[in-house]
């Protein structure tokens, strides 16, 4: 939505804004009192803006910060670890304690203000307890704390962003990482790069380390190479990369884009069933020659191309990984044509496809990886991590869908089916059958009383409750 100029805004709104940026956020160095004045302002204060595009995505960013210096300062954390860590630092509990421990609630505008009633308040009577104290909710406080970093960031960039988480997370450096200090391998002889200079031309990006690029092709399966760590750690921080990124693109496609659309959107583009799927579409065509001796004695060649696929490349000791691959890339080929019409032509999301495709993990995981090498190869140049993630074309229908807004559905079905209902409950019930009429999963879903849908003879759960989901939903718009 567009922001209102400085002189659209009330006095109220302006000397609010001007105390909290001399006090609580001082060090973050506001350039424009409008991006504070939004940040600020709840839904309910029926201010021409509100936090919740801010707080998007500062959401985003907060966690994009966290992880960044979670993977730099703790280098021996394995990623269940690093998680762990950073679900404390950004959880609403410990962001709603910090807005209340500086002082921030004290600035939030909730309700509409009048003009002739209405006094800033001074330092000294925010240091003495209320005898009827305003309650604020623990999402309307850390919304706003993560609105307040979204603002900085727009108002100047990823460095006041971090100076902003700074004043809430104390325990997050306000300095930028410095990417020196983060590499393990310094020293070490890198083994296994035969087959990079094929994977660098596939991902786009040519890597300084070859070490960080071999990393994020490691199965934790993979125990031949003693020196090399697995993927994990990059996927890690590749995922909050890749969250920072969307989010940014998404923020800047389209100022008339709410909140909730953006968040529906950024859930259908960082699914790992998505991932998978443009892992699988990545493919380097190159041309080969083959000798072959058609007669005794006669040597003839045959030229002809190969298709090098990402997945391919994904170091691993399992047998059951490699047949999982076949049969993914077998359910890929018989999906393919059907999930690029529905991205490229279609308008809705095709959730059902996708859950088809039923994807093993590792696929997500290893796209999720190469953004983290990139970014830490390339020093923190999210330039750098968006060219990859244009070469996967998710830029490219992210920006289909943003600038159609009203053309392309993303919406869940399960959660089509809960707005449908209103006040009914909806249950879906599950299992598996096998016998003479039928093998696989199935579900039944009714909505109050009624059962509306039921589908049966599918591989993967999930395929069952999307598609049943997917069916209530024609029933329930008849």
């Amino acid at each position: 939505m567009p922001q209102p100029t400085q002189a659209q805004s009330s006095n109220q709104e302006v000397l609010i804004a001007t105390q909290l940026s001399q006090t609580i956020i001082k060090n973050v160095k506001f350039k424009e009192l409008d991006h504070i004045i939004t940040a600020i302002s709840a839904p309910s204060a029926q201010w021409t803006s509100n936090y919740e595009r801010y707080e998007f995505l500062g959401d985003s960013l907060l966690k994009f910060v966290v992880s960044t210096q979670l993977y730099a300062d703790h280098p021996n954390w394995h990623e269940g670890y690093l998680s762990i860590r950073r679900k404390g630092l950004v959880c609403n509990t410990r962001l709603a304690k910090a807005a209340v421990d500086t002082g921030l609630d004290t600035y939030i505008l909730t309700t509409p203000l009048l003009t002739r009633k209405w006094v800033a308040p001074t330092i000294s009577e925010m240091l003495v307890d209320s005898s009827t104290p305003r309650e604020l909710s623990r999402k309307i406080l850390a919304d706003v704390v993560e609105a307040l970093i979204g603002a900085a960031f727009i108002d100047n960039g990823l460095a006041a962003a971090q100076s902003c988480i700074h004043v809430f997370l104390p325990d997050i450096c306000s300095n930028p990482i410095n990417f020196q200090t983060i590499s393990r391998y310094e020293g070490k002889t890198c083994y296994g790069t035969k087959n990079l200079v094929d994977a660098e031309e596939l991902v786009g990006y040519k890597f300084r380390d070859s070490y960080i690029f071999l990393e994020a092709f490691t199965h934790p399966s993979c125990q031949r190479d003693e020196f090399t760590e697995s993927y994990q750690r990059l996927e890690f921080l590749g995922d909050a990369v890749l969250d920072m990124i969307v989010a940014s693109a998404l923020f800047a496609a389209d100022a008339n884009l709410s909140q909730g659309k953006m968040t529906q959107i950024k859930t259908a583009l960082v699914n790992a069933q998505f991932l998978a799927y443009l892992a699988m579409q990545l493919t380097l065509t190159q041309n080969t020659v083959d000798v072959y001796e058609p007669a005794f004695g006669v040597f003839e060649e045959k030229y002809g191309t190969r298709n090098l696929h990402l997945w391919q490349f994904m170091r691993h000791e399992s047998r059951e990984i490699t047949k999982a691959q076949q049969a993914c890339l077998k359910r890929y080929h018989s999906l393919r044509a059907d999930i690029h019409l529905s991205l490229s032509q279609g308008k809705t999301y095709p959730w059902v496809l996708l859950t088809r495709l039923s994807a093993d993990k590792f696929f997500s995981d290893l796209i999720e990886a190469v953004f983290g090498a990139i970014f830490i190869d390339s020093q923190g140049d999210l330039a750098e991590c968006m060219k990859f993630a244009e070469r996967l074309g998710l830029l490219d229908y992210l920006r289909r869908i943003a600038l159609n807004n009203d053309e392309v559905d993303v919406t869940h079905p399960k959660n089509l089916v809960g707005h449908l209902a209103k006040s009914q409950k909806v249950n879906y019930a599950t299992g598996y059958r096998n016998d003479d009429d039928e093998t696989g999963f199935f579900c039944k879903v009714s909505v109050g009383d009624a059962v509306i849908a039921v589908v049966g003879g599918c591989a993967p759960r999930d395929e069952a409750i999307v598609t049943a989901a997917e069916k209530t939903v024609d029933v329930l718009k008849m």
